[in-house]
């Protein structure tokens, strides 16, 4: 006959006895322990729920398919700025409100104009425009058959749009530039679309051209190795060709 003690896990003594001998409380743990566990354990063998990734690190927190509900602001700022302001300012360079072109320049400013991007190409005097013609600033060490000199300047300050395409300037007013950014690599080009004709008589040709910035980066004048990436971006339908004065 079969005699049971005790059931209780751990308990010192023997459970069972009698003919078949006795088994230790310890497998009676065992088994408890491992009944415990077994939820856990198909959790590991069951096919898992995808879990979307975070993605703070790659995009802003507007975008499609967000994980959570805090907003990262990756977007805010152009990547690669070592500047906040300039960087922040830059995210909406395609939009800036002050756009000023003519002969071979083009600029443009924020709306407070405290930030302003500038090129100018030195095309030569002798060259007739002509539809589909271009000229590219290269810069940082890089050579292109339609290069030519010219000048390419990002600018923090005060007023700073006031001179472009300008032959009568407001004497009330003064271009302060307190951050001067001079690039490093990238390319800034120009483009005839369309020439309108000549200005006058015998005088300067007009035409409708874009200007296209590609991979520029700037760094700030007086702190070496301070660098911004200046976004692409493309204005289109400038009227070039004029210079004010002439």
């Amino acid at each position: 006959m079969t005699q049971v003690v005790s059931i209780r896990p751990g308990d010192p003594k023997a459970i069972r006895r009698g003919s078949g001998g006795y088994h230790r409380p310890m497998l009676i743990e065992l088994l408890t322990r491992t009944t415990r566990l077994l939820p856990l354990l198909a959790l590991l063998v069951l096919p898992g729920c995808p879990v979307a990734a975070d993605d703070d690190d790659s995009g802003d927190d507007d975008d499609a398919g967000d994980d959570d509900s805090g907003d990262d602001d990756d977007s805010s700022v152009v990547p690669g700025c070592d500047d906040a302001a300039l960087g922040a300012a830059l995210s909406t360079l395609a939009t800036w409100p002050t756009r000023d072109s003519c002969g071979h320049f083009m600029g443009s400013g924020t709306g407070d104009d405290a930030f302003r991007v500038a090129a100018a190409f030195q095309v030569p005097g002798t060259v007739v425009e002509t539809p589909g013609m271009s000229w590219t600033l290269p810069f940082g060490g890089v050579t292109l058959p339609d290069e030519v000199a010219g000048v390419f300047e990002v600018q923090a300050g005060t007023n700073l749009t006031v001179y472009d395409c300008e032959d009568a300037i407001d004497p009330n007013l003064e271009a302060v530039v307190v951050q001067q950014w001079e690039p490093v690599s990238g390319i800034a080009t120009m483009t005839v679309d369309q020439v309108d004709g000549e200005a006058w008589p015998g005088g300067p040709l007009l035409f409708t051209g874009t200007v296209q910035l590609d991979a520029v980066v700037v760094e700030l004048v007086g702190a070496a190795g301070t660098t911004c990436a200046v976004p692409d971006v493309t204005w289109t339908s400038l009227n070039l060709g004029w210079l004010p004065g002439r």
